[in-house]
């Protein structure tokens, strides 16, 4: 995978829950402007390698974690400022998880809590983010009311709409289209497509079609490694690990 500047960079990374270890060693490089999806069966390890990119491994009781993770060349477990490091890596959870307050508060929260404070402002960076996640239209006469009225699908939506809003420079998706219906699906891939001059995407899904449509690189996990990483083209036509050929074709996981 040859990449001229690397804006995640994961080495040797391990994690254990209490003493069941779910990251084998871990190496995986994602590109700046790039979109990697990572695919494999349940238990691989997805999930855990996606909530060390943030740091949100701190918050799980009993998680020991090894090795590195670096965004933009930066140590994450050796910055002091754990806030900062979550305004630069947004993430996405598979199922949605809104704030209880008004549609455009969930979407500006992040922006006030680092000290941003101009209501117009604000606002125009609500209406962007709201755009991006093909939510706009939607809610946009009822942005003052309480966001836990909106349908699944709708706060998924929104779910993105607030990892956009503090303009991060990674966006980890964990499985971001399980409550959305495919035509909404769909428009969020264009956008996302177009997102990627300005943000680098980290992609979990078990849609191989979805991983097709969207990635520049794919990635296999299996059993907490990473054990395949091509361009996507390759990947599908030709992968080259009997593991991923048994996952692609069907034959289990």
């Amino acid at each position: 995978m040859v990449k001229t500047a690397a804006s995640v960079a994961v080495k040797g990374l391990r994690a254990w829950y209490g003493g069941v270890e779910a990251l084998r060693g871990v190496d995986l490089e994602v590109g700046a402007g790039e979109i990697v999806a990572i695919i494999g069966p349940a238990q691989a390890g997805k999930s855990t390698l996606m909530s060390c990119l943030s740091r949100l491994s701190d918050e799980v009781v009993g998680l020991r974690v090894e090795g590195s993770v670096a965004v933009g060349g930066e140590d994450v477990f050796a910055m002091r400022d754990v806030a900062a490091l979550r305004r630069r890596v947004g993430l996405v959870a598979p199922l949605p998880v809104g704030l209880p307050m008004s549609v455009i508060d969930n979407v500006t929260y992040a922006p006030r809590m680092a000290g941003a404070r101009k209501g117009p402002e604000l606002r125009e960076r609500a209406e962007k983010c709201l755009r991006a996640a093909a939510l706009w239209d939607e809610v946009k006469d009822r942005l003052d009311q309480t966001a836990t009225r909106l349908s699944g699908g709708q706060q998924q939506r929104l779910a993105i709409a607030r990892a956009l809003s503090h303009e991060p420079e990674v966006l980890c998706l964990d499985e971001f289209s399980i409550a959305i219906d495919p035509v909404t699906t769909a428009r969020i891939e264009e956008l996302l497509k177009a997102m990627r001059s300005q943000v680098t995407i980290v992609l979990v899904t078990n849609l191989i079609h979805q991983a097709r449509r969207l990635a520049d690189h794919t990635a296999m996990m299996w059993e907490g490694r990473v054990i395949e990483v091509q361009p996507t083209a390759a990947f599908f036509d030709s992968p080259q690990h009997e593991l991923t050929r048994g996952y692609l074709e069907g034959r289990f996981g």
